[in-house]
């Protein structure tokens, strides 16, 4: 690869090899390094076939490398040149000979003016780090150092000019680095002058001293970025901030001091500096985070912001305490929050504002219960001409498939079938994107298509694993780990209780939940059910708070593991959360109440009525993964009555659909319910405690 910094601009997208960075409409697609190599290289050869062995030559530099590996990197680039508006991009496959890109390539060198005027307008004075309590360290350590920090600059975006700072010429940032012994090895130490009256001094430790700078100066670069970001005060960029920050801020922060948690200090700086609107950006990102300072700035943005009469920052002020609010399980403030927000918003201007605080308010009131003519009524605040791939239509995208998959009336299934496929094509790697795939994922689910629905729940769990929005990681977690239990997949299931493990707020009221769920699964699986329902009823008044996450076949789980203990206790305490005031009275939630009646009926030994209520559950509930579930538990049920209900039996078989065949305890009920038909007989083949076990919704 040349040295010579490069600039390529093709269709929306434009590369620069010395930041690696591709973007589309300024905004960035993240690319592992092999592909972003491999896409310079097609793109220095547009128009022309390259062959795979040439690939191979000088991408790979000849090493062993088999042709699947060159075809899944090329497969990477291709998603990362999908167009906006989920249309194939220029990346064509020549078959059997190699790839060609399409369309117009405008190519141009970097000239040094080009790359000092990447943050600030200016280049960066960076000077060879100063060494303490290093007595023995060689002569060369030092300036081998800050070349190496200066690297990590350059590969920023950031041109740097050596050396001291010149007395009498104008403030420029300033950079300056000490590495001494620390706590891994080394410590360097960063301090960051970006103006005269403001220094800010970062920290980063390893084990190498030279990665202990690269850190250091990579969190430079990064706070640099952030300024960058909001201060754009240019049309575009402006309304773009929000993606731009929500991708930034899925990258490692820097460190403030030693003990800074989070963001906050590096958000409360910028943000005194910042205008309402750009506040407003920081604040919605800062409460999508988990940060613990994001609830006071908001109620400080919210406060200047009624002082100003500026309705639209008031308004991304309440939706950012309703953010916070559910993400601290508090999911009977959001309403509330919701409601005044979009009463603020009725009186602002229209704008790309105004669309993402509607989606996002009706993506809260779905996440936090409401009925989908309650969410419904914010959708009509948005403008159906956003544009393509922008935060904005991505928002309305995420509300129009919560909307199919939480009933609401006349749902479009062609539609969502569309946004489906544009979710699939698109490379973005952030917390939105989890939400779309996680939500794809569960309408795959509840159609019975049970494959699609698992490879797009563990890429929405993957992708959630690299989001800085705390809240995202353990819903989809949630999700993939309950798909996973059903289907028998342990290796995944066991996956998803590490990934929960390793998550920076597993402390947190609700990812604790989650994890006391999924162990209790696990503990199912081992048939240890009293030890599993101890931890479920220490989950389930949490999860419940939910909403939308906690759906309705989780509680079938929680009914089934109450019948295996025969604890009618935990069935009648459940019973009552679910008939609380206020909870949503539709088709799902009268299934499930009727679900949980059978169990209690049949723990009092009534086992006709309770035959009877399981087979009204299943007839009552909506088309959805628990009406398929509720098939499972009205067969399972049917098995004790006279021979005249096998064609009730069959019925109930062909509804179960796809978790008939592919879960176990579904392959179990197929065979003994098929042999049960067949041999009319009053209890075909014995499972044990029957009187117990009907539901089978692990």
């Amino acid at each position: 690869m040349s040295a010579t910094p490069e600039e390529y601009r093709f269709g929306p997208f434009a590369l620069r090899t010395d930041r690696r960075e591709l973007r589309c409409d300024d905004v960035v697609r993240p690319m592992e390094r092999r592909c972003f190599d491999l896409l310079v290289y097609l793109l220095r050869h547009a128009g022309r076939v390259v062959t795979k062995d040439e690939l191979l030559e000088h991408v790979w530099a000849n090493r062993f490398v088999t042709l699947s590996v060159i075809a899944q990197c090329v497969l990477k680039v291709r998603k990362a040149l999908r167009l906006p508006d989920g249309g194939e991009g220029p990346l064509r496959t020549v078959h059997r000979v190699g790839y060609r890109l399409v369309g117009e390539v405008v190519h141009r060198r970097l000239a040094p003016a080009d790359l000092k005027a990447q943050v600030g307008g200016q280049a960066w004075h960076w000077a060879a780090p100063k060494l303490s309590n290093m007595p023995d360290a060689p002569d060369w350590l030092s300036p081998a150092l800050g070349a190496f920090g200066a690297w990590a600059l350059h590969n920023h975006g950031i041109a740097v000019e050596e050396g001291p700072v010149t007395a009498g010429e104008p403030p420029i940032p300033q950079a300056r680095c000490q590495v001494a012994p620390g706590p891994m090895g080394f410590e360097a130490c960063v301090d960051l002058l970006l103006e005269p009256a403001q220094a800010v001094r970062l920290r980063a430790s390893s084990t190498s001293p030279f990665q202990a700078v690269w850190q250091a100066a990579e969190s430079a670069a990064w706070l640099a970025r952030l300024r960058e970001l909001v201060t754009a005060t240019n049309g575009e960029r402006a309304e773009l901030r929000w993606e731009r920050l929500a991708a930034l801020s899925h990258v490692p922060a820097p460190v403030l001091g030693k003990a800074e948690p989070l963001l906050s200090a590096v958000w409360r700086a910028q943000l005194e500096m910042s205008t309402l609107e750009q506040q407003s950006d920081l604040v919605m990102e800062a409460a999508w985070r988990g940060d613990p300072a994001a609830s006071e700035l908001a109620n400080q943005l919210r406060f200047a912001a009624a002082q100003a009469g500026d309705a639209m920052a008031e308004a991304w002020a309440e939706l950012s305490l309703a953010m916070i609010e559910w993400y601290q399980s508090r999911t009977e403030q959001v309403h509330g929050r919701v409601n005044r927000c979009m009463g603020l918003v009725k009186r602002a201007k229209g704008g790309v504002h105004v669309v993402r605080a509607a989606a996002i308010a009706a993506y809260l009131l779905n996440a936090s219960g409401a009925t989908p003519d309650q969410a419904e009524g914010w959708r009509q605040l948005q403008a159906p001409d956003t544009a393509p791939g922008s935060t904005a239509w991505r928002w309305r995208l995420l509300a129009d498939l919560q909307h199919r998959l939480y009933g609401g009336d006349g749902a479009d299934t062609a539609g969502a079938q569309r946004l489906d496929a544009w979710v699939q094509a698109s490379s973005l790697f952030d917390g939105l994107q989890a939400l779309l795939l996680n939500q794809c994922g569960l309408l795959r689910e509840e159609d019975g298509d049970l494959d699609q629905a698992w490879q797009r729940l563990k890429r929405a769990s993957d992708v959630a694993a690299h989001s800085a929005w705390k809240s995202v990681k353990p819903l989809c977690v949630l999700s993939l780990g309950e798909l996973s239990a059903r289907l028998g997949d342990r290796a995944t299931f066991d996956d998803c209780i590490a990934m929960l493990e390793a998550c920076s707020d597993r402390d947190s009221r609700r990812t604790a939940a989650v994890r006391d769920w999924m162990v209790a699964r696990r503990l199912r699986m081992d048939a240890q059910y009293h030890a599993a329902l101890g931890l479920l009823e220490q989950a389930v008044p949490v999860l419940q708070g939910c909403g939308r996450w906690f759906r309705e076949d989780a509680w079938l789980m929680a009914i089934d593991t109450a019948m295996h203990v025969r604890s009618r206790g935990a069935l009648t305490r459940w019973r009552q959360l679910l008939a609380m005031p206020g909870s949503p009275r539709v088709r799902a939630r009268s299934a499930t109440l009727a679900a949980m009646d059978a169990a209690i009926a049949q723990l009092d030994g009534e086992r006709s009525r309770a035959c009877q209520l399981v087979v009204q559950a299943w007839r009552g509930a909506p088309p959805s993964t628990a009406k398929r579930l509720l098939a499972m538990a009205a067969a399972s049920a049917l098995r004790w009555t006279p021979a005249e209900s096998a064609d009730l039996i069959v019925q109930a078989l062909d509804q179960a659909g796809a978790w008939l065949h592919q879960s176990p305890p579904g392959r179990r009920l197929r065979d003994a319910a098929s042999y049960r038909v067949r041999s009319s007989a009053a209890q075909g083949v014995a499972e044990p405690d029957l009187d117990t076990v009907w539901l089978w919704a692990a």
